[in-house]
């Protein structure tokens, strides 16, 4: 199986978890839609990690720090990624485009950014 395609399957699995809890925090519980998407982010964050370096990229071989360092900046990079995309999408829309489509925006967005810092810099070989 290619890279691409354990990437993807673990990280729809982490965008499943990410927009869930994203959605319960700012639906449900009335969260603010960037509070709660950052929340998402960080608990789908620990999933991707762990099954990334196991199964994804299988990098026993590179020093864990290095590769900890690395996805510690690939995370901060993409939540501001994901932030100002939330920022700027609600400034585009009007405060009653669905919160669901702005959420699925910024997503899709920042895992595009995601896949490309871990493939040629987090798990670099």
């Amino acid at each position: 199986m290619s890279t691409f395609i354990r990437f993807t399957l673990v990280s729809l699995l982490g965008v499943g978890v990410d927009f869930s809890i994203s959605l319960i925090l700012s639906e449900l519980l009335f969260f603010n839609l960037a509070f709660s998407a950052v929340i998402g982010f960080l608990f789908a964050a620990l999933l991707n990690f762990s099954l990334h370096n196991a199964w994804t990229f299988s990098s026993n071989y590179i020093k864990k720090e290095l590769i900890i360092n690395r996805y510690l900046f690939s995370l901060f990079m993409t939540i501001l990624i994901r932030l100002f995309s939330i920022f700027f999408l609600q400034l585009l829309f009007d405060e009653l485009t669905n919160k669901k489509f702005i959420l699925m925006i910024a997503i899709t967005f920042s895992f595009s950014i995601n896949f490309l810092l871990n493939r040629y810099y987090v798990f670099l070989k």
